[in-house]
């Protein structure tokens, strides 16, 4: 048993190491924003069931549609919410919601785990870096990859009261990543 998960655990390592370091070809198209993230959280329906974690969404209903690609963006939307999983072990409560603000799709996603230390949120980031003391988690340094790769930016703040946010933010109108109307 305990070599079989150490195996998995080298194969999760060794695949994030892959997504990082060689990025794949993307497939860029016009979707509706939402639609994605409703299928990023569909893909962990049975992680966040069995952790016994409560989903809210507050999607903000006027968001134009965005040029970006669908598995890209949603391996990057779901890296953030592993990340909040791994946060409340003993089960809790995640919310992901969409804003339209300066030019800016912004998707919060927020637990209620017990936060970080301002020296873990500075390296959270970093690639190789241990943020818990665990094995070396690429997740949150993929995702900023593919964020950054569409003109986007993220980051990781403690709440005033309760856990996390982590906050990803494209560009309604730059370069590949348009707003749209169709």
């Amino acid at each position: 048993e305990t070599i079989i998960r150490n195996a998995e655990t080298a194969n999760g390592v060794i695949a994030d190491l892959l997504n990082f370091a060689r990025p794949k070809e993307r497939k860029i198209e016009v979707v509706n924003l939402e639609h994605v993230l409703e299928e990023g959280l569909r893909l962990l329906n049975n992680k966040l069931a069995s952790q016994k974690i409560k989903v809210s969404k507050k999607f903000d209903k006027t968001m134009p549609k965005v040029w970006l690609d669908r598995s890209n963006f949603t391996q990057a939307f779901v890296n953030f919410v592993l990340h909040a999983i791994d946060s409340m072990p003993g089960g809790g409560e995640l919310s992901v919601e969409t804003r339209k603000e300066d030019g800016q799709a912004k998707i919060l996603v927020s637990d209620s785990g017990s936060g970080y230390s301002p020296e873990i949120i500075e390296r959270m980031f970093k690639p190789f870096s241990r943020s818990r003391g665990g094995p070396v988690d690429l997740r949150l340094p993929t995702a900023e990859n593919i964020i950054k790769s569409y003109g986007g930016s993220v980051s990781l703040y403690n709440n005033k009261d309760v856990g996390a946010t982590g906050l990803i933010q494209i560009p309604l109108v730059a370069g590949n990543v348009m707003a749209s109307k169709v």
